[in-house]
């Protein structure tokens, strides 16, 4: 049940979103507003009437990185006690085109000695990360406990965005019903489980100990638009995250390179210059995958690691630089 507050916060917001304001500085709506529907959406304080109303006044009017920000920082994640630098990779695609080369890209980090994350909008599907996964062999955790110890004790941990932030995995799945992808989505690109914003105990009540000297992971996020590249690098800044972003594919933060997005860097959310670490020349896009079924994806991915069969260039590029990325965040 909405509160006088929260009914008179909605009324303003809606009533300037079906307006077609010119947006400010900070975007359409003021981030303290757009924090206090958000957290109020996530919550399910709203009808169902509502929720579709807002998340389209958004989708219209696009996101500012001062409103992606303010959104980030009021949905609730759980935290994964991991070391810092694990690379936290997130899939939020749910189908794709394209063979899936996430799970490629972590397994070659953990071959490395980086530990991953992986992060997918459900715990499974057919033609995703997800499913690639599940055929290579591997589990998703379903707590962030379990999480914590298959980091430990193999490198890698893939869950499901249900176990972390269900009330964010919820809007995304709106997705379904709704036709259009939301903010939500865009809010998924920001979040690091290792170090989370506003850890909610009711979803994962953690030891104090256990996560004691966590300095967060480096997200490797993605777009798939031109428009968002410039937004997310200032919310990442805004947010004082590290992350890797680049021009993804269907989903996966698997760069496209090229010379008119290279890929972009951040520590603790200052920029950091990828050129001086490893100049190298741009490819115009990631070559060497496969068409084929889940099976068949994941039977491709076991010979790329085990050497049978070349990993592409442009995925053994991105390994280097995120494993150099993440090398500077551990302790």
């Amino acid at each position: 049940m909405q509160t006088d507050a929260t009914h008179l916060t909605y009324a303003a917001a809606i009533r300037r979103l079906g307006r077609n304001p010119r947006p400010q500085a900070t975007g359409v709506l003021e981030p303290e507003a757009a924090a206090a529907l958000w957290s109020a959406l996530l919550a399910r304080r709203f009808s169902a009437a509502q929720e579709a109303a807002l998340l389209m006044g958004l989708r219209v009017h696009g996101e500012s990185a001062a409103l992606l920000a303010a959104l980030a920082r009021a949905t609730p994640v759980a935290a994964i006690a991991a070391p810092a630098g694990t690379v936290v990779i997130s899939c939020s695609g749910a189908a794709r085109k394209h063979p899936s080369a996430a799970p490629l890209l972590a397994l070659h980090l953990v071959q490395q000695g980086i530990p991953v994350l992986i992060l997918t909008a459900t715990p499974g599907g057919r033609g995703n990360a997800a499913a690639v996964l599940a055929a290579l062999g591997h589990t998703a955790a379903t707590s962030t406990t379990a999480a914590a110890q298959a980091i430990t004790s193999t490198g890698l941990a893939w869950t499901a965005l249900t176990t972390i932030a269900p009330a964010l995995a919820r809007v995304i799945a709106l997705r379904a019903e709704l036709g259009f992808r939301n903010s939500a989505h865009t809010v998924l690109k920001l979040i690091d489980p290792i170090d989370p914003i506003d850890p909610i105990d009711s979803i994962n009540p953690i030891d104090a100990n256990a996560s004691a000297g966590m300095s967060g992971g480096l997200i490797a996020t993605s777009y798939t638009h031109a428009a968002y590249r410039a937004t997310l690098a200032t919310a990442i800044a805004d947010l004082g995250r590290s992350a890797w972003l680049a021009r993804g594919t269907e989903g996966d933060p698997i760069a496209w390179e090229g010379e008119s997005h290279p890929p972009l860097a951040w520590m603790r959310g200052t920029p950091f210059d990828l050129d001086a670490m490893a100049p190298t020349s741009p490819a115009a896009a990631v070559t060497g995958l496969i068409a084929g079924d889940d099976a068949a994806t994941a039977d491709w991915t076991r010979r790329a690691l085990a050497g049978e069969t070349a990993i592409p260039p442009a995925i053994e590029r991105q390994a280097q630089t995120l494993a150099t990325l993440s090398k500077r965040l551990a302790p």
